[in-house]
């Protein structure tokens, strides 16, 4: 189950990246404030730049990933040659 999740992750986090950039960049105002819990409990800090670098890291590995199969694919169809 957890590999189609990570199928359907993997084919729609570059259509929808500018927008989780923008939206991080848009919130980085709130970087190193504290949370405001609803109910009271003890939250941690916002960190939007942490965010952008995981973001970035994300789609770095993906990109790659994708070369790796594009440039496997390109090999074997000219090796039919």
């Amino acid at each position: 189950m957890l590999f189609i999740f990570r199928e359907v992750m993997t084919r729609s986090f570059p259509e929808f990246y500018d927008y989780y950039i923008s939206v991080a960049k848009e919130k980085s105002f709130l970087s190193g404030k504290q949370m405001q819990d609803p109910f009271g409990d003890k939250r941690g800090k916002f960190d939007y730049e942490s965010i952008l670098a995981k973001l970035e890291k994300i789609k770095s590995s993906l990109d790659t990933k994708q070369a790796r199969c594009s440039s496997d694919l390109s090999g074997e169809s000219s090796g039919d040659n």
